[in-house]
């Protein structure tokens, strides 16, 4: 039973991962906006606090402000880690 439901949780993390195409936000990508970038190019206290704001908001405002999502190094090691999951898994024994 157990195992039935770690396969199917990583069957649908990988499908979530592969149709995003690896890409998502960065906790710390708020000075990739535009916007951001023009207000806080002078301070480093706006630029920090703009980066803290962001990366513990509960709304994403990322869409809004024109920040992209990027291929993010985590969903990658997250996909390698279920496909060995996986394997491990469905080897007899």
């Amino acid at each position: 039973m157990i195992k039935v439901k770690i396969e199917n949780c990583i069957e649908e993390m990988l499908s979530y991962i592969e149709s995003t195409d690896y890409a998502g936000y960065d906790p710390y990508d708020a000075l990739n906006s535009p916007l951001i970038k023009l207000v806080s190019s002078k301070s480093k206290y706006l630029r920090i606090a703009f980066t803290q704001f962001f990366r513990r908001c509960p709304v994403n405002l990322r869409p809004i402000l024109g920040i992209k999502k990027g291929g993010v190094a985590k969903w990658l090691q997250k996909q390698n880690l279920s496909r060995y999951l996986a394997q491990a898994i469905s080897q007899p024994g």
